[in-house]
């Protein structure tokens, strides 16, 4: 976030929605590449069922109802 302070972006919005900051706009795509890694151990722990293997899951919501929270 600080280098977009130090550029005078208030919003990340607007580095991605305008043509002005090419270079931020890419920057911002490619971390959200990274949002969604996986280790593999963890996926296939997950596929086999063998819940207690896992201790964190990733997942990327805009909005978490109240009735998926235990």
């Amino acid at each position: 976030m600080l280098d977009l302070e130090r550029r005078g972006i208030k919003d990340p919005s607007e580095a991605v929605l305008r043509p002005f900051y090419p270079d931020i706009r890419r920057r911002i795509s490619e971390s959200w590449k990274r949002l969604f890694r996986h280790d593999a151990a963890i996926k296939m722990a997950i596929k086999n069922g063998d819940t207690p293997a896992v201790r964190a899951v990733q997942a990327g919501l805009w909005c978490i109802r109240e009735e998926w929270l235990i």
